[in-house]
């Protein structure tokens, strides 16, 4: 297996136990991990967020952020008041009971991140971080994307 073979099966292996991990965290809160990120985005921009802005940081379609939003909605965790000035706009703000159960959650997902950066050392980590960051952007500048 030549190297570049073997680093993509360790990015995709690696990713795949981090994503069952997430599903597993965030189940006690009834949470799907893409339902985490949005209350979690929501949170770090004060508590509100245009949905198109939700879904371009998600990097995602537009269906998939209403299917995630219309889920958060029906648990009360956000709220989109209709803009009277533009009905066009879509701002969503994080309830009471969302910003409640992103604490609760981020706790334990904070916990969890210290469990697994542990392997690493801090040097490790960052040169990670460097080197993911600069595969992602030449992957996005050389592979078409997916429609």
């Amino acid at each position: 297996m030549s190297d570049a073979h073997s680093l993509i099966v360790n990015l995709l292996q690696a990713a795949r136990i981090l994503e069952t991990r997430g599903s597993s965290l965030f189940a006690k809160w009834k949470l799907h991990p893409a339902q985490y990120n949005v209350l979690n985005l929501l949170v770090q921009n004060d508590g509100s967020m245009d949905q198109a802005d939700l879904k371009d940081k998600l990097v995602v379609s537009s269906a998939t952020v209403a299917v995630v939003l219309g889920r958060l909605r029906k648990r009360g965790l956000v709220d989109n008041p209709m803009n009277p000035e533009d009905r066009r706009k879509h701002t969503i703000l994080i309830t009471k009971l969302g910003r409640k159960i992103w604490k609760e959650a981020a706790d334990a997902y904070d916990q969890a991140l210290q469990e697994v950066n542990s392997a690493l050392t801090e040097k490790e980590l960052k040169t990670l971080d460097r080197l993911c960051s600069k595969l992602a952007a030449g992957i996005s500048d050389t592979v078409p994307a997916s429609k």
